[in-house]
């Protein structure tokens, strides 16, 4: 990931039209790019005799964007001196010049006395330019004031030289420049040392305190190199500037355009080159800004066109994108100045993506998940994105491990899943709640795993089956509507006992339904002991159901009873079900007991007029 983001940061530079190959300087100073038009440079002039320099003047000149690197231009802190005696003044008033000249120009002097006396022993030059700024700071004070008062646009104050009437700024100084570039890697020095950056692999001053996102610390021992001594540190993770300099601008784009949500949690998608070729990073990069741009002009996506969640994510354009390129997710939680990664998924490619959305596309296509209430004013279809599969964790840690899991292509164990899904279900039940979105959505979600192939079974895979080869539905036979239907759900309700499970579900709510009727009340409900039914539960229910609805002389499903019974017959005994998914097949069934097929024929309800077949 710390590659991708190096690259990045380049990638950054270069839109820029940074060299960052060639000039640290520039780098260093993209601040200043960032900064706008600043009106006006007011220049405290010195001359240069070439033995010494001398103040002369203060002087104003029209800010020029093309000497951003002449400015030498680069912020430290809200407060105190910069890297250079340059400073943009904030504010029009006469007091704001002289806070902004005390605070950064003067400050800057005192601060390179104390602690950067060493080189006024290296640089005569820079010897001699503290020497004339105390000489005559007063002086260039009142004069600079003096000259603010004649114009009131902003800008800010630096420095300006001349020898011989040739003028020159701070950063045609080179012992300036090699002061700021020195400067700038004061506040890494604690952990550096001489060593080979392990991103460019150049030999040159390393830092191993430089990471712009915590993926270590060095203050946990575990985390330190060298027999856990901190200065050691710069072996774990050794860093050129040039190489920190790109990795920042990085982090500072990533933070900018690849923040995104998924299923509500914050994560960045970051891109990164297989062949590491820059057009290639380029075309990546254009599709994040076209969302970016059509996001802010509100594009609608459908729902069948959003995968992380049931917002507009950049999921949808990034996968029929070639794959050169793999993309990093990175989720994280930022809890007061932490950084928190909660998990880092890397290596996925735009065609596992593409896969992604088959599954969901291939589970959404079922009539049983059309128009749908969701409230008083709300009727659509039930979808499947991470949204709604995240409602079963109750932690971000159990989630996170399914969606890596799905995007890594790696087995899910079912029990586990039947377990989420049923601790939710049973909740609603028990609640009395309104359950049906509620279970077409568990069972979306159970559609989408096994469409994807990570849902493993016990026993084995099953195979999917083809819906060229499923049964079609013939309206004038209840058994043939049966076996359509669990034909196009083979993939989940695969065998005879979840067959005869579902139907028993689909029996009992057809009694519960009667019975809501007759007596505005249910009392076979409790039967159904909270949807904690074992096998042995499950198998009394059909006579109980069957006795009851003769009671109420309205067993209109005699037929369907007989369907049912011949599933037990064939399932046999010892099912090898888990209670959660004996539960969930049955309480499907409860939900589904009133579906139709795409020609609006109910699967399992037959004419009450004379209690048969139709």
């Amino acid at each position: 990931m710390i590659e991708a983001l190096r690259d990045i940061g380049a990638y950054s530079f270069q839109q820029k039209g940074i060299n960052a190959v060639d000039n640290l300087v520039e780098m260093l100073l993209d601040e200043v790019n960032k900064g706008g038009n600043y009106a006006k440079v007011y220049a405290i002039n010195f001359e240069d005799t070439g033995v010494e320099l001398s103040y002369k003047d203060v002087s104003i000149e029209d800010w020029d964007k093309k000497k951003t690197l002449q400015y030498l231009y680069r912020e430290k802190a809200a407060m105190g001196a910069h890297y250079t005696p340059t400073a943009r003044i904030a504010g029009s008033e006469e007091e704001d010049v002289r806070k902004t000249f005390e605070n950064r120009i003067e400050k800057w002097f005192d601060r390179f006395k104390k602690e950067h006396s060493e080189w006024l022993k290296r640089s005569p030059f820079l010897a001699s330019l503290y020497k004339a700024f105390i000489k005559d700071q007063e002086r260039i004070k009142n004069d600079l004031l003096g000259l603010r008062m004649q114009y009131e646009d902003g800008g800010f104050i630096t420095l300006i030289f001349y020898q011989d009437e040739k003028k020159k700024y701070l950063g045609d100084i080179e012992d300036l420049v090699s002061y700021l570039l020195e400067f700038s890697q004061e506040k890494y020095d604690e952990v550096s040392h001489d060593g080979i950056c392990c991103l460019c692999n150049k030999r040159s001053k390393v830092f191993g305190n430089a990471s712009p996102i915590t993926f270590y610390s060095l203050d946990k021992p575990g985390y330190i190199a060298g027999g856990m001594k901190k200065e050691q540190g710069y072996k774990n993770f050794p860093l050129c500037f040039e190489c920190l300099l790109q990795l920042n601008e990085g982090a500072a784009y990533m933070r900018e355009l690849l923040e995104f949500r998924f299923a509500g949690m914050r994560y960045y998608l970051i891109p990164e080159t297989v062949s590491n070729k820059t057009d290639i990073l380029d075309n990546i990069m254009t599709i994040y800004y076209n969302f970016r741009q059509e996001t802010e002009g509100k594009i609608s996506l459908s729902q069948g066109e959003r995968l992380a969640t049931e917002e507009e994510d950049i999921l949808w354009f990034l996968k029929d994108a070639e794959d050169t390129i793999s993309l990093k997710f990175l989720f994280f939680q930022e809890q007061s100045s932490k950084f928190i990664i909660l998990l880092l998924m890397e290596d996925i490619l735009p065609s596992r993506i593409q896969t992604i959305f088959a599954a969901k596309q291939r589970a959404e296509d079922h009539f049983i998940f059309k128009d749908h209430k969701f409230s008083a004013k709300l009727i659509q279809d039930i979808r499947f994105n991470y949204g709604v599969l995240r409602r079963m964790f109750p932690t971000v840690k159990g989630f996170l491990e399914i969606v890596n899991k799905t995007f890594k292509d790696e087995k899910i164990d079912k029990q586990y899943i039947m377990e989420l899904i049923m601790d939710r279900l049973r909740g609603i039940f028990n609640d009395g709640r309104y359950m049906k979105i509620d279970v077409l959505q568990a069972f979306i979600c159970l559609l989408f795993l096994k469409e994807l192939g990570v849902l493993k079974e016990i026993g084995g895979d099953l195979a999917f089956m083809n819906k060229e080869n499923e049964v079609v539905a013939a309206a004038e036979n209840l058994d043939s509507r049966v076996k359509s239907f669990f034909a196009e759900f083979s993939s989940t309700i695969d065998n005879d006992a979840k067959k005869a499970v579902f139907l028993t579900g689909v029996l009992a709510q057809h009694l519960l339904t009667i019975q809501n009727t007759d007596r505005g009340a249910t009392p076979f409900r409790s039967q159904l002991k909270g949807l904690k039914m074992k096998e042995a539960d499950i198998r009394a229910l059909l006579p109980k159901i069957q006795q009851k609805l003769e009671e109420y002389k309205k067993n209109y499903y005699i037929q369907l009873e007989k369907i049912t019974s011949m599933y037990y017959m064939n399932a046999g005994n010892n099912w090898g079900m888990s209670i959660d998914e004996l539960n969930f097949y049955f309480v499907l069934g409860m939900n589904l007991s009133d579906a139709k097929n795409q020609a609006g024929i109910p699967y399992f309800k037959v004419k009450k007029e004379d209690g048969n077949d139709e």
